[in-house]
């Protein structure tokens, strides 16, 4: 039974309990979607963007 209040499934893949191979997106886990909750996702506030420009070779 899905928890009324879920809306996403954050997870990662381990090979064994006690270690083993662990797969984690590099840090980022794994996400699906949840369906039959009443929950939504709340937005996301985007604060800060950083962009690094090459420099220009003369």
């Amino acid at each position: 039974k899905v928890p009324l209040d879920a809306y996403l499934m954050d997870f990662v893949f381990s090979e064994r309990e006690d270690g083993g191979i662990y797969d984690n997106r590099n840090g980022m886990d794994y996400h699906v979607p949840v369906i039959g909750g009443v929950a939504r996702e709340p937005p996301m506030h985007i604060v800060h963007i950083a962009v690094e420009m090459a420099p220009i070779a003369k």
